[in-house]
């Protein structure tokens, strides 16, 4: 038995790590849209607002100063969250994009509550924060904006009119519904990026699922559970353990090889292993290798139910695959196999060196040797 767990776990880590492929098998990326790149867009728009106004006489001179701030804040907060402390702050996204709230209520309440561009703000406000941050960060977007545009009515007062022109009405629609349609992309392309790698995911684990149960032939139902299961670990690694061990082998083996053609010998042998695995795995014993006609058995390793129940099992299995083998004679006999085969059997109680011998790159597992 060569070494099949370590490929199988391999490719069980390769998996869980695997970048998410397209179905090219082409690496993508899964992509948010970045906070720089998302806050010149609502800040551009804000800025376009504003021009709009000041031009049609709805918003004070004043206000340019406003634009200046929404044109180079942007960059600013870039800055702040790249290249300052700020960037080793946790959940930093949230807490910038609250200071976005703040300076959106702000504006809301200098622009004196007119309706249309206060709605076109807010909704862009409250819109970013379901998408970072869900139902808690828009409670707290809002609670902020609206106190902070409550604080703007109260220093600059409420406009005369909540109307505003058509062309600014438009301009604050269209900005808005912009912002909303690129960050919308933006998350659509990311839940369709996750879907590919849980989609990619999952067939790396059913491949990994079906590759383990090819590999289980190679190993006893023992070790191979206790191998997937995470209770050992794979590697170069011996324990002095007290174990039954049964050997056996067909009597007259090489005489009946001489007989039969090599196709026939095949059939009979693994007839043979696998009725005598059979009663091995029903008593719990471990196999550890078949070597021509041979078995090798051992109970102890890597579990046990006590020393005393080990070697019992032990007998108990030799017995009953003695029982076996004349059932099995009379259907070989059946088949024109004249020779009557028998089987030898030893059964060995003792302290042994168990675990995986060999080298870094194929070892038998599991193995014994008698100390």
């Amino acid at each position: 038995m060569m070494s099949a767990p370590i490929d199988l776990r391999n490719a069980s880590t390769n998996a869980s790590k695997a970048a998410v492929l397209d179905a090219q098998n082409h690496p993508i990326a899964i992509p948010p849209m970045p906070d720089y790149n998302g806050r010149i867009l609502a800040y551009t728009a804000t800025a376009g607002i504003i021009v709009s106004g000041v031009l049609q006489d709805v918003f004070g001179l004043w206000m340019l100063w406003l634009l200046s701030g929404a044109l180079t804040w942007p960059h600013i907060a870039h800055q702040l969250t790249r290249r300052t402390f700020l960037r080793n702050s946790s959940r930093i996204r949230q807490k910038m994009l609250l200071t976005d709230c703040a300076i959106g209520g702000g504006f809301v309440g200098c622009i004196g509550l007119i309706a249309i561009p206060s709605v076109a703000v807010a909704l862009m406000l409250m819109f970013s924060c379901l998408i970072v941050g869900g139902i808690r960060q828009w409670l707290l977007g809002t609670m902020i904006m609206a106190a902070c545009g409550a604080i703007g009515v109260a220093i600059v007062g409420p406009a005369e009119s909540l109307q505003s022109p058509m062309i600014t009405s438009i301009i604050a629609i269209s900005a808005t519904g912009l912002y909303i349609c690129v960050t919308a992309f933006y998350s659509h392309q990311q839940a369709r990026a996750l879907m590919m790698a849980k989609t990619q995911i999952q067939n790396q684990r059913e491949q990994s699922i079906a590759l383990s149960h090819k590999l289980s032939k190679y190993l006893s139902p023992q070790v191979w559970q206790s191998i997937f299961t995470g209770e050992r670990d794979v590697r170069l690694e011996t324990q002095r353990k007290k174990l039954a061990v049964f050997f056996s082998d067909i009597k007259g083996f090489t005489e009946l090889s001489e007989e039969m053609e090599p196709e026939a010998l095949t059939e009979l042998l693994n007839h043979y292993f696998n009725e005598m695995s059979e009663v091995a795995l029903k008593y719990g014993g471990t196999i550890d290798k078949f070597v021509g006609d041979s078995i090798m058995i051992f109970f102890g390793d890597p579990t046990s139910r006590g020393q005393k129940e080990d070697a019992f099992a032990c007998v108990s299995m030799a017995v009953e695959m003695r029982k076996h083998m004349k059932i099995m004679r009379q259907k070989w006999r059946s088949q024109g196999i004249k020779t009557p085969l028998e089987i030898r059997m030893g059964i060995s109680t003792g302290y042994t060196t168990v675990g995986n011998f060999g080298a870094r790159t194929a070892w038998t597992t599991p193995s014994s040797a008698r100390k």
